[in-house]
């Protein structure tokens, strides 16, 4: 459990971390709100890696002879989706912060 700040302490008090709380068989540290931000970045790698491909995949299909028009499509397609999917987890983690905060 973490210790008030003093009035003479210049730091706050040290919050505690991933293994104690993975380790608390009393459930006052939770675990939710550390791990959240590593599942925000991995999502968000995730989407970039895909939109990534299909903004390259819709460029070359704008090299075919009868194509080009579903190739540009989708390169802009491409970006606001991603955009959206973005938008999604990002609400989600919201949502599950705020749940999960005391």
């Amino acid at each position: 459990m973490p210790e008030p700040l003093s009035p003479g302490s210049p730091y706050p008090p040290k919050q505690p971390g991933l293994i104690s709380a993975l380790t608390d068989t009393r459930f006052t540290i939770l675990a939710t709100p550390l791990v959240i931000r590593w599942i925000y970045l991995g999502c968000a790698s995730v989407i970039t890696l895909v939109t990534a491909f299909f903004f390259v995949l819709g460029w070359w299909v704008t090299t075919w002879r009868n194509g080009w028009l579903y190739g540009v499509m989708g390169m802009v397609a491409a970006p606001m989706i991603g955009f959206v999917w973005l938008l999604i987890v990002r609400v989600a983690c919201e949502f599950v912060l705020t749940r999960f905060r005391r």
